[in-house]
């Protein structure tokens, strides 16, 4: 039973267990073989791995009494069942069992599907060379065998394998000549799948206005498809490339559009269309739709209980708030991403986030209250071995020192932060500090 991409696993399952039921009522021993390979995949796709080689093993055992094409079909199933779970030697050493019957029956279509199905294991496995020579002996046979089909599989393959070693240039190849095959077989959906692929390494070779284009024609032929992901995909490259363009109002819009198709299906992904939609709404300068976003963004981390992006995004809204002196915002959203990062014993954030609100402080006149986070902050960036803030924060003290007219005090901590980032090598830090270093100690020379 074919997976459709807006199933998830749970219902995968369910769907082909009722196939299974449909096969047994039917009598039909070939279908029931078929119906229990599926089952079998599903059992594996929940991870329930012992009952998918239970029913794997038994629809292989009754395929090859029946039929060769029936046993290398499940055979093959299995196998792709074994990569879902990363066992990947076992799925390579199921292949090895097609090549077998391949061999035995010379057929050599059997043969050439089995190598490239090899090749894609080996390349999944980290194991490019020996990749590439499975998927070259896969697409000679194809050539031999006039096989189209064939031919542009292997070809999508091996650029694959070009794209996992940046052989870019080699890959582009490889995609042109599988581009041209499914003109030729009118494949449409290998078509934009390998056009996809092409879109992906014109981005890599900046080349953003073709990879636009191509991203564009992906989009336009999945509007009347249920491929989700691979739309969400195709929008979130396109949103990407006018950032890139400087085209934030194109931007925003494919933002938008993916976070509608990804919000409910795939949270990973949302929150990528949210990055890109606050950022285009920063560089319109429309700063009250950005926040907004990124308090959903927040909220929506923080439901699903994902600490890193409410962290994350509660330090872009902070930042945020900051430059636009919004200064009891900025105070209330770095305070709550600091308990967070106190509950979850985060000691670098927990740094960070205590700096910040010394700054927040500092702007709002309350040097008192900064000193007091500043110091606390300088501890704990010592204590998590994080130079760059310690120095950063001693900077801090200084200033906040030199504003209350402690000038003898602001250059103790100020030569404090020059040896931090001397130790840590931080010459552009150690430099910038130097030179206010030497501000205050003219200042204390002149008033001493």
């Amino acid at each position: 039973m074919v997976r459709n991409e807006k199933k998830d696993d749970k219902a995968y399952l369910e769907e082909c267990r009722k196939g299974l039921e449909e096969a047994e009522a039917s009598g039909d021993s070939k279908r029931v073989a078929l119906a229990k390979a599926y089952l079998g995949y599903a059992f594996f796709a929940v991870k329930k791995y012992a009952d998918g080689m239970t029913y794997l093993d038994e629809a292989i055992t009754v395929a090859e009494t029946l039929d060769k094409d029936l046993h290398v079909h499940c055979l093959g199933i299995k196998s792709v069942a074994f990569q879902i779970a990363h066992r990947y030697p076992d799925a390579y050493e199921t292949v090895n069992q097609i090549l077998e019957i391949a061999e035995k029956t010379n057929d050599l279509g059997v043969k050439c599907d089995a190598l490239v199905s090899q090749g894609h294991i080996l390349l999944e496995s980290g194991e490019p060379v020996l990749a590439h020579e499975r998927v070259k002996q896969g697409l000679d046979i194809a050539r031999e065998l006039e096989d189209k089909k064939r031919m542009m599989n292997a070809l999508g393959v091996l650029s694959n394998l070009s794209i996992s070693v940046t052989s870019t240039e080699q890959a582009e190849k490889y995609l042109h000549e599988a581009l041209a095959l499914a003109d030729e077989l009118g494949d449409e959906e290998a078509r934009h799948g390998y056009l996809g692929n092409l879109g992906i390494i014109l981005v890599w070779q900046e080349r953003y206005h073709e990879a636009e284009e191509v991203f564009e024609q992906v989009l336009a032929y999945l509007d009347s498809k249920e491929n989700l992901k691979a739309k969400a995909q195709a929008l979130r490259y396109l949103a990407q490339i006018n950032l890139r363009l400087k085209n934030p109002q194109k931007a925003y819009q494919f933002a938008k559009q993916g976070l509608e198709v990804a919000k409910d299906a795939d949270r990973e992904t949302a929150f990528h269309f949210y990055q890109i939609i606050i950022q285009a709404c920063y560089q319109l300068d429309d700063f009250e739709e950005g926040d907004a976003y990124t308090a959903e963004a927040v909220e929506l981390a923080r439901k699903t209980g994902d600490d890193d992006k409410t962290l994350e995004f509660a330090l872009s809204l902070g930042e945020s708030y900051f430059l636009q002196g919004k200064v009891q915002h900025a105070l209330e959203t770095y305070t709550q991403a600091l308990h967070l990062a106190q509950s979850s014993n985060r000691r670098g954030e927990e740094a960070y986030l205590t700096g910040r609100l010394g700054i927040v402080l500092a702007e709002a006149g309350q040097l008192e209250d900064a000193i007091e986070h500043h110091l606390k902050a300088v501890t704990l960036a010592h204590e998590a071995n994080l130079p760059e803030i310690e120095g950063e924060q001693m900077s801090m003290l200084a200033i906040a020192h030199r504003d209350l007219g402690n000038v003898e005090e602001a250059v103790k901590w100020c030569s404090s932060a020059v040896g931090v980032f001397r130790k840590a090598k931080m010459d552009a830090q150690e430099e910038q500090t130097m030179k206010l270093l030497e501000q205050l100690q003219t200042r204390l020379m002149v008033e001493t």
